[in-house]
C-alpha cells in the first residue's frame, strides 16, 4: 500500500470539524455530518421544519431520539451541547440547507448564481426535513427556468444561459440532474417539462447519465422520448402535403404567372426525422431552412398561411407532450404547481 493511499484513508477517517460561520455561541444543538459540525438553534429549526420539531420533542426510552429520516440525537454531548447526527447527509449539503434557513434571501426567484449542485441538495434536504418555505422557493425558481407555456419555454431554451443566469441550468446536462432531483423529491408537476427537455439529448448522452437516474424515471424518459420522436416524424412526413394544401388556396399567382404550388417544395426533410425538439420545426425555421422556391418565390399570403398552419400543428403536439410521459395536460400541471407554491 503506497503512502498516498494511507493518507487518503487517514483523511477520510478524520472527525468532522465545526463550521466557520454556522457555529453560533448561543446554539442549543450540534448537527453532525460526515465532514462538518453545525451549532445551531433548536427553536429556530423547529419553527421552519416539522421534522426537526418532532425530532427534538420525542426522546426515545434510552435517552436518544430517532427521527424517521434517519437523524439520531445521541445521549452524548459535544462541548456540553446535545448532538444530532444526520445520517447519510453530506456536510456540504447540510451547509447549503442551513444557509438557506438562516439567510432570508439566500433563495429567491431572481437569484442567478446558485449552482445546480446546491439547488439539487437544497431540494432533496428541504423535502426530507420538511422545510416548506425553502422547497416552495426552489420549485418557483425551477418553474421560472422551465415554463410550461410553449412560447416561454422555447424562448428560455434558445438562450445559452436561461434568462441571463450564471451557473444554474446553463449546461445541457443540467436538465438530467434537475429531472432526477425533482423525481426524488416528488415534484411531479414539473416532471413532464423536464422529461421533454431531456428528450433533446442523444441516446448516447442519456445512457451515459443512466447510472444517476432512477430506473422508473429513466423508463419514463425513454418511453416518452420514443413516443415524441414518432409523433414528430409523422408530422414531418406530412409537411409536403401541408405545403400543397396551403399554397394556391388563396387564389394567388406569382409575378411570372405560375401559381405558388408550382414554385415551392421542401427539401432535406430527412434531416429532421430524428428530432425530438419542437423548436427545430418552428414555422419560420422550417420555411426559411427547408423550403426551396423558384424565383420569385411563393407569395406573402401563401407563406403566411403555411407558417400559421405549421405553428398550429406544433401547438397540438405541445399539448400532447405530458400524456406521452403519463401525466395530465399542461393546464392541470400548472394549476397543481400554482397550488403548491402559494
Amino acid at each position: 500500500m503506497d503512502v498516498n493511499t494511507c493518507l487518503q484513508r487517514t483523511e477520510s477517517r478524520e472527525a468532522p470539524k465545526p463550521h466557520d460561520s454556522l457555529w453560533f455561541f448561543d446554539g442549543s444543538v450540534v448537527l453532525a455530518t460526515d465532514t462538518l459540525l453545525f451549532k445551531v438553534h433548536k427553536g429556530f429549526l423547529s419553527l421552519k421544519s416539522s421534522v426537526f420539531k418532532d425530532m427534538f420533542e420525542l426522546p426515545s426510552p434510552d435517552g436518544s431520539a430517532l427521527g424517521e429520516v434517519g437523524a439520531v440525537i445521541m445521549p452524548e454531548l459535544y462541548e456540553g451541547t446535545p448532538m444530532v447526527t444526520l445520517v447519510g447527509d453530506k456536510g456540504t449539503d447540510v451547509e447549503q440547507l442551513l444557509l438557506a434557513v438562516y439567510e432570508k434571501r439566500y433563495i429567491n426567484r431572481d437569484r442567478n448564481d446558485l449552482s445546480l449542485e446546491a439547488f439539487a441538495a437544497l431540494l432533496r434536504l428541504s423535502t426530507k426535513y420538511d422545510f416548506k418555505d425553502i422547497r416552495r422557493e426552489l420549485i418557483t425558481l425551477a418553474g421560472r427556468h422551465y415554463p410550461m407555456f410553449q412560447s416561454s419555454y422555447e424562448f428560455t431554451s434558445s438562450l445559452h444561459c436561461k434568462l441571463g443566469v450564471g451557473q444554474m441550468f446553463s449546461q445541457r446536462r443540467d436538465s438530467i440532474v434537475l429531472l432526477q432531483a425533482m423525481f426524488e423529491s416528488n415534484v411531479d408537476y414539473l416532471l413532464p417539462i423536464l422529461y421533454y427537455s431531456c428528450c433533446s439529448f442523444s441516446m448516447e448522452t442519456i445512457l451515459a447519465e443512466a447510472h444517476s437516474i432512477r430506473a422508473e424515471c429513466l423508463h419514463n424518459l425513454l418511453i416518452g422520448r420514443e413516443k415524441l420522436q414518432s409523433r414528430l416524424k409523422m408530422y414531418i412526413t406530412k409537411l409536403p402535403d401541408i405545403l400543397h394544401a396551403c399554397t394556391g388556396s388563396t387564389g394567388c399567382t406569382s409575378p411570372d404567372g405560375k401559381k405558388c404550388p408550382h414554385v415551392g417544395r421542401f427539401a432535406n426533410l430527412c434531416d429532421l426525422l430524428d428530432t425530438t425538439d419542437l423548436y427545430s420545426i418552428a414555422g419560420a425555421r422550417t420555411i426559411y431552412k427547408k423550403l426551396l422556391v423558384h424565383p420569385p418565390g411563393i407569395c406573402k399570403g401563401c407563406r403566411s398561411l403555411l407558417m400559421r398552419t405549421i405553428e398550429s400543428e406544433r401547438q397540438k403536439i405541445w399539448e400532447e407532450i405530458p400524456s406521452m410521459f403519463g401525466y395530465p395536460g399542461w393546464r392541470d400541471l400548472r394549476a397543481k404547481m400554482d397550488a403548491a407554491v402559494l
